[in-house]
This record gives structure tokens, C-alpha cells and sequence, in this order.
């Protein structure tokens, strides 16, 4: 069971490994982002999953390319991200997955 803050991201996120893989150890700036585009980021996110599901169900092949190419451009941002900024720069800014975990601690769901 998931019981500390960012256990899942720090131990299990497939984007957090690829980032320690790809870190740097220069010393970068961090990016702050208003609460605003992070919670934009999240609603946009979840709208874009649900269209991915309502406009490809039925079809598995395209559902899953839809979500494989869904997969990748988030991956091409967050290390795209890492260039430029601190070192999982996604993963403490933007990602929503981190936010519901957050929620999930805080209230115990």
C-alpha cells in the first residue's frame, strides 16, 4: 500500500524512472508553475483520456495507438522538460497522476 507522499512516483512511475535515467547533474533552475496550468494540466489530461476512450471504443487497435501516442508525447515533454529545467521537472510540476496521489494521502481515501 501506498502510505508516504510520492511513493508511487519515486518508486513505480515509468516517466519518473525514465527521467532519473536521462538526469543530468548540473545545476538547473526550477520551474514554477502556477496552480492555475497545474490544475488546467490535469483537467485537459483526464479530457483528453475520456475523448481517447468515447471516440475509439469499440475499436482496440486505434484505442490503444491513440493512448501508446498519448503516452509517448507526455514522455517527450517531461524530458524535454529535464533539458532545460531540475530534473523531474514533470513529475513535480505538472503531472496529474501526482496530484490524485496527493488527494489520496491527504483525505486517505
Amino acid at each position: 500500500m501506498i502510505t508516504k507522499k510520492r511513493t508511487y512516483c519515486a518508486n513505480f512511475c515509468p516517466i519518473g524512472i525514465l527521467s532519473d535515467a536521462f538526469s543530468s547533474k548540473e545545476n538547473k533552475k526550477f520551474l514554477k508553475v502556477p496552480k492555475s496550468i497545474q490544475y488546467l494540466t490535469f483537467i485537459v489530461f483526464f479530457l483528453y483520456i475520456f475523448l481517447i476512450l468515447y471516440y475509439n471504443w469499440g475499436n482496440t487497435f486505434f484505442l490503444w495507438a491513440e493512448l501508446f501516442k498519448f503516452i509517448l508525447f507526455i514522455v517527450f515533454i517531461a524530458l524535454t522538460l529535464q533539458i532545460f529545467y531540475k530534473n523531474r521537472t514533470w513529475c513535480t510540476t505538472l503531472c496529474p497522476m501526482g496530484k490524485i496521489y496527493k488527494g489520496i494521502i491527504k483525505y486517505k481515501i
